[in-house]
C-alpha cells in the first residue's frame, strides 16, 4: 500500500543567503515534481518577509521510505542554495489519508491568504 506525506520545511530565522532562493528553490520542487512520480504539489513561500519556507506531497511504500526521499529532497534545495545537509531545518509532516484537503493544509492555506491580504498593497 502507497503511503502519502504532506512535509513543511521553515528555515528558522530570516533568509539572508541570496535574494533569489525562492525561486531557485521552487525551480528544484517543480523539475523533480514533473520528474520523479513521487513527489508532488510544491509550494515555496516567505519572500516578502525574508523567510524560507516550502512544502510538497511525498509518497512511497512505507512511512519510512517517504521521510527519505522528503529528506533527500530538502537536502537538495539546501544543496543548491549552498548550504549543507545540516543546515535543513526539522521538517513538520502529516500523513495523507484521504484525497481530501487535510487540517494541516487548510491552515497552510489559511496563513498564505493572509500573506497575500498582508502584501497585496505593498509595490515594490
Amino acid at each position: 500500500m502507497v503511503t502519502h506525506r504532506r512535509y513543511y520545511f521553515e528555515h528558522p530565522g530570516p533568509w539572508t543567503n541570496g535574494s533569489d532562493a525562492w525561486d531557485q528553490t521552487l525551480e528544484l520542487l517543480r523539475y523533480q515534481a514533473e520528474n520523479r512520480w513521487w513527489y508532488d504539489d510544491p509550494h515555496v513561500e516567505g519572500e516578502p518577509f525574508g523567510r524560507l519556507a516550502f512544502a510538497f506531497t511525498v509518497s512511497g511504500d512505507d512511512q519510512w521510505l517517504c521521510h527519505r526521499r522528503a529528506m533527500g529532497l530538502a537536502s537538495a534545495v539546501y544543496r543548491k542554495l549552498g548550504l549543507n545537509r545540516y543546515s535543513i531545518p526539522t521538517p513538520l509532516w502529516e500523513p495523507l489519508e484521504h484525497p481530501s484537503v487535510t487540517r494541516v493544509q487548510r491552515a497552510w492555506q489559511r496563513a498564505q491568504e493572509e500573506v497575500d491580504e498582508l502584501t497585496k498593497n505593498i509595490h515594490l
